[in-house]
């Protein structure tokens, strides 16, 4: 038999349900007296009673199959067999027969409606009078009544009427209060059913009881929006939904669920994926609520929300927050969870653990000639070639702008780790396609295997970048490893670095001065500043050694200042006493250059502030400056040499040498590096490329000045080529100012002298 819904906000079918028990109940409760009549008729032989009573209850047995007939006719006949057995009763002399008449009526106004029970109970009452009268019936257990037959008959009709319009205006009045109950009801769930289809999502009822399979009484519209099922689907079958869901999904919602209903907690959630017909997956997070509890049956209401967006949107602040956006590799906070969790697994099973910091020699360069763009390009066939070199299973992560690392786990970690770093710089050195042009970089690599080097990933990741430091210094493109040696130069230069800041209100700093000769006359015309640096503590430091320093630190510009005030107050004192058209040569640092490019004084008011004209100087820069092809650049050196400054184009080789770039800025000064000219004593090669340099300079209508000179077989063969300028120890160090105006007159007294 149908369970009446618990929501249930129809009053035809709440009627129809209660009649199909006044049905189910008053069949068991008649097989009783029913088998009485029976066993008596038995005895008696008289066997009317027991066919009239096993009719009645075949026909209730009909009655109890809706299918059959009407409800109306189904609740006017029970009726009827109610009024029928209570009159029987009444001929048995039986009392109970007066609480069936008056149930008749009763029932009727419960299943039917007040205004048929009224004219049923009025029938029954006229009839009861009637057949009590005429049939002469014994009234048994009543008291008080007329003598006279009619009149008691009225009497007992009258009064069963009275208790029966009681009864059934009392019936009528719940069940108006519980169809206004219902109507209201049914207003509620209308509304639900309208504020639901506007929520952006799935708004559900569900109940669930133990044993049994969790069933939905109500499924908003958005059901076929978040789960590509039909309301309808699921409220014919819940399980069409666990079709659709996860498999391990689908159990974690089942255990927050019962764990919900269980555990009396208010709410739960629970966050799922489901697929929809189109095969796609879709984020779904799912909250309920409990509202209702029926013994073991629990009502929970919730909403089902699509959440696919921002599951997505979490996924990329995920990638955001773990990975290089670039080459997609992981970044640096990925790296050092991965580098803290593969310390933690070698401390455990006593294994090692290897990181190379790559970084990528000469990329500026890439960047300044190929744009950003170029550039990118560049970085993320790098970062793949890096991460074809260690495999599939190991871990590249990007850690700045062109520096990589690369962790190595194992037994034979160390001898990996080499073999990795020199794989890194074979694979680095091959060129690369960007915007369809070849392009060469090379890759310098620093090593630290734990626990050798450190014991976590800080001290790990700050040693391999000392290494990675001598690297660069080894002249780029070297795998070097950690060593205790390189941790002392480290904090050498930590040192060098902070007392570098003091070194000019200190005193620290000085200047000497190496003539440059002019081959030809041997007059000294020009003089080369160089810098020197007396530490209190360490003693003489080698510029070769401060000065990158300078430049990391951003200590450069301050420096640079000094030399230049200090070179040109000399310069003037100088074309006072020894030459009117005495020249110094200053080195000007790239990064020094470039900061002065944003500089709001024009270099013709700073020479005038310092007080000399700008003959006095030449600035000497080196070929990787000219890399750079702005137009700010070339407005610098052309107000330069508005000025009368002359420009140098220093260690000229060495670089990026390039015809375009003397044409371009028009270089006064060629040096050519010493190396090339300590080459010309050992062979061919050096002699030609000095010649070469010479013919070029010579062509270009530029001066050449040959450095390193420390033979007088050096001397003479750059002279028999037309090489104008010659400065090198075999003519004098550099020396302080008061010692250079010295051998200055005691040279110029020995050029006077006749040979």
């Amino acid at each position: 038999m149908n369970r009446l819904p618990l929501d249930s906000d129809n009053l035809p079918a709440w009627r129809s349900w209660l009649l199909d028990r006044v049905i189910a109940i008053t069949l068991i409760a008649c097989l009783g007296p029913v088998g009485l009549v029976t066993l008596e008729a038995g005895r008696s032989g008289l066997w009317g009673h027991a066919i009239l009573c096993w009719s009645s209850l075949g026909l209730l047995a009909v009655l109890s199959r809706p299918q059959l007939a009407s409800h109306t006719v189904r609740a006017a006949c029970c009726g009827l067999l109610l009024y029928l057995f209570g009159l029987w009763l009444l001929t048995r002399g039986a009392a109970a027969g007066m609480l069936y008449l008056l149930a008749f009526p009763v029932l009727l106004a419960m299943v039917l409606d007040t205004r048929t029970a009224m004219l049923a109970l009025a029938g029954a009452c006229l009839s009861l009078a009637g057949a009590g009268w005429l049939l002469e019936l014994p009234i048994p257990m009543l008291i008080g009544l007329p003598d006279d037959s009619v009149l008691r008959w009225v009497t007992i009709a009258g009064n069963l009427l009275w208790l029966g319009v009681l009864m059934t205006l009392a019936t009528g009045f719940l069940l108006r209060r519980l169809e206004r109950a219902l109507d209201s009801q049914r207003y509620s769930a209308a509304l639900l059913r309208e504020v639901a289809s506007q929520v952006p999502g799935m708004v559900f009822r569900l109940s669930m009881e133990p044993g049994q399979r969790p069933r939905f009484s109500y499924v908003s519209p958005g059901s076929q929006q978040v789960l590509g099922l039909a309301p309808e689907a699921l409220l014919e079958d819940a399980g069409a939904l666990s079709a659709r869901l996860d498999r391990d999904d689908l159990r974690a919602l089942r255990d927050q669920l019962s764990t919900a209903v269980h555990a009396g907690l208010d709410h739960c959630e629970a966050e799922v994926r489901v697929r929809q017909p189109d095969g796609s997956l879709r984020w779904v997070q799912v909250q309920a609520s409990e509202v209702k509890r029926q013994g073991n049956m629990a009502v929970l209401t919730g909403v089902a929300t699509d959440i696919t967006e921002r599951k997505q949107a979490e996924e990329m602040v995920q990638r955001q927050v773990y990975t290089d956006m670039l080459t997609g590799l992981p970044n640096r906070l990925s790296l050092q969870i991965e580098l803290t969790r593969a310390l933690s697994d070698a401390q455990r099973h006593q294994r090692k653990v290897g990181l190379l910091l790559v970084d990528l020699d000469r990329f500026k360069e890439v960047n300044d000639t190929r744009g950003h763009a170029g550039g990118d390009a560049l970085l993320v066939q790098a970062g793949q070639r890096l991460q074809d070199s260690i495999g599939p299973k190991g871990i590249v992560a990007r850690v700045g702008g062109d520096e990589f690392v690369l962790l190595v786990t194992g037994a034979d970690c160390e001898e990996a780790a080499a073999r990795l770093g020199q794989q890194v710089l074979e694979d680095m050195s091959r060129a690369f396609m960007v915007q369809g042009q070849q392009a060469f970089v090379s890759a310098s690599v620093g090593i630290t295997i734990h626990p050798d080097d450190g014991d976590d990933a800080g001290e790990l990741l700050t040693r391999a970048d000392q290494a990675l430091y001598e690297a660069k210094g080894a002249g780029r493109n070297q795998c070097i490893r950690f060593t205790s040696e390189l941790q002392e130069r480290a904090q050498r230069r930590v040192r060098l670095a902070n007392d570098l800041r003091s070194v000019i209100d200190s005193g620290q700093l000085s200047l000497v001065y190496q003539p440059i000769i002019e081959l030809g006359s041997r007059r000294v015309a020009k003089a080369e500043a160089l810098l020197r640096w007396q530490h209190p503590e360490l003693g003489a430091v080698s510029p070769a050694e401060f000065i990158p320093i300078a430049e990391s630190a951003g200590l450069i510009d301050g420096i640079g200042s000094w030399v230049l005030t200090t070179a040109a107050q000399q310069a003037r004192v100088w074309r006072q006493t020894l030459d009117p058209a005495f020249r110094i040569s200053i080195n000007h640092s790239p990064l020094q250059f470039r900061s002065e490019q944003g500089r709001a004084e024009p270099w013709s008011q700073h020479l005038q502030r310092l007080g000399i004209p700008g003959e006095a100087l030449i600035i000497e820069i080196t070929e990787g400056l000219l890399l750079d092809h702005s137009d700010r650049l070339s407005d610098r050196l052309r107000e330069l040499r508005a000025t009368g400054v002359q420009i140098a184009l220093d260690d000229f080789g060495t670089g990026y040498s390039a015809l375009a770039y003397l044409h371009r800025y028009e270089i006064d000064l060629l040096k050519i590096d010493r190396s090339f000219v300590s080459g010309t004593a050992s062979g061919q090669t050096g002699r030609s490329l000095c010649r070469a340099m010479v013919a070029l300079a010579q062509e270009l209508d530029v001066q050449v000045v040959a450095e390193g000179v420390e033979t007088a077989e050096q001397s003479d063969w750059l002279k028999s080529i037309c090489c104008e300028h010659a400065q090198g120890w075999l003519y004098a160090r550099g020396m302080p100012a008061p010692e250079f105006e010295r051998w200055y007159r005691h040279h110029l007294a020995a050029v006077a002298e006749p040979a």
